[in-house]
C-alpha cells in the first residue's frame, strides 16, 4: 500500500506565497482571487462580513513574520463597508486573530 502525502500543497494560481497559504489552511481560512493580480487570504462569516488579511500598502504579506493587518468589512462584496482594521506584529498572529474571530471569540 502507497503512503499518502498529507504535506500541504500551495495553489500556485494564487498570487500568494506558499508559507502564508499553509498556515492560513491550518486555521481554516481561504484564498480570494481578486482578477487583478492581487490575492487575499480571507474568511466570511455567515452575516456576510469578510476579515481580509494584508499590509498597510493593501496586498498580501510576502512573509509569515511581516508586519500585517486584519481588516474587517460589514460586506463581502463591498470592500468600502470598512469596520475595523486591526495591526498585528506578523501575519502568523494576524491569522491567528482571523481564525479567533471566525470561531466568535473575538
Amino acid at each position: 500500500m502507497q503512503k499518502q502525502n498529507t504535506q500541504f500543497q500551495p495553489d500556485v494560481s494564487f498570487n500568494i506565497p506558499a508559507e502564508i497559504q499553509a498556515y492560513a489552511a491550518s486555521k481554516g481560512l481561504t484564498c480570494l482571487a481578486t482578477g487583478g493580480g492581487c490575492d487575499f487570504i480571507v474568511h466570511v462569516d455567515y452575516d456576510g462580513h469578510i476579515a481580509v488579511l494584508m499590509t498597510d500598502f493593501g496586498e498580501t504579506p510576502c512573509w509569515v513574520d511581516d508586519i500585517s493587518n486584519v481588516v474587517l468589512f460589514g460586506d463581502k462584496d463591498d470592500w468600502s463597508t470598512e469596520l475595523a482594521n486591526v495591526e498585528f506584529r506578523s501575519a502568523t498572529e494576524a491569522m491567528d486573530y482571523m481564525y479567533r474571530w471566525s470561531k466568535g471569540e473575538v
